[in-house]
């Protein structure tokens, strides 16, 4: 999640920067948009990865206590 957060304040950072440019070019603030959305993209996949790693842990965690009880019995 710190990582999350991390892109999250560069994300931030870079939309500050393309706010206050006014007298900037047209170039300067595409090339803002396009890291923006970089960001972004990679974000949305480390979320993905994590949920996706949260979710088998929590399936190994069913799994071996479906297993402690069969031994158990």
């Amino acid at each position: 999640y710190t990582a999350i957060r991390h892109y999250r304040d560069g994300v931030d950072y870079l939309m500050d920067e393309f706010m206050s440019r006014t007298s900037g070019n047209e170039q300067s603030k595409e090339y803002l948009r396009l890291k923006c959305h970089k960001i972004l993209s990679r974000v949305d996949i480390l979320k993905k990865l994590i949920k996706q790693h949260e979710h088998e842990t929590m399936q190994e965690a069913i799994n071996d206590d479906e297993k402690q009880k069969e031994i158990e019995f």
